[in-house]
């Protein structure tokens, strides 16, 4: 029996995303990448700068919480409408890690959404995520934090938020697709 999926909306009483927490295991499971590279002979110029992918349009991501399994996604004009949002309500500071540690040393200071038809591409080395992805890039101002990015121990970023939940039915061609991704 599959597990039911609902395809998380914005709805009245919902604000969408509102906190972007750098995690050590990405539900959307794509990492971010560590852009460190630019150094200078004379003196170590770590930029501590985190870019990547934060929400991947009809990506299944499951949960299993005090509703039981099941698996959510959003749609490319959900995550518009969401990014579009968390920059509307200023919530570029709003970042955490692993859900439970407030930090005041990482914010967003970019975001985009992959548009191929406004000439917007996606990310170097995420080509392969589809149109409609947002992609945040945070500045890491601590010591600590950046060691934990460069170990592993961090490794991508999850949203927090609040969203509608609509069951919908998925097609025996979508949940064999799903099935194969997971092989793949």
């Amino acid at each position: 029996d599959m597990i039911p999926t609902y395809e998380l909306l914005l709805k009245e009483n919902t604000h969408g995303v509102s906190l972007i927490s750098v995690v050590d295991f990405p539900a959307i499971e794509e990492n971010y990448f560590l852009f460190d590279t630019h150094k200078i002979e004379w003196k170590k110029n770590v930029r501590g700068i985190i870019s990547g992918p934060v929400l991947i349009p009809n990506k299944m991501i499951y949960r299993n919480d005090e509703n039981g399994e099941y698996n959510t996604f959003l749609s490319a004009s959900t995550i518009e409408q969401v990014a579009m949002l968390f920059m509307q309500n200023q919530n570029q500071n709003n970042v955490n890690l692993l859900h439970d540690k407030p930090t005041d040393k990482v914010f967003v200071f970019e975001s985009f959404i992959s548009d191929v038809s406004r000439g917007v591409m996606p990310m170097q080395g995420y080509e392969h995520l589809p149109n409609g992805t947002w992609f945040v890039s945070m500045k890491v101002d601590d010591a600590s934090i950046l060691a934990q990015i460069e170990t592993g121990e961090l490794q991508g970023f999850s949203i927090e938020g609040l969203f509608g939940m609509e069951k919908k039915q998925i097609s025996a061609d979508v949940a064999l697709a799903q099935i194969r991704a997971l092989f793949n």
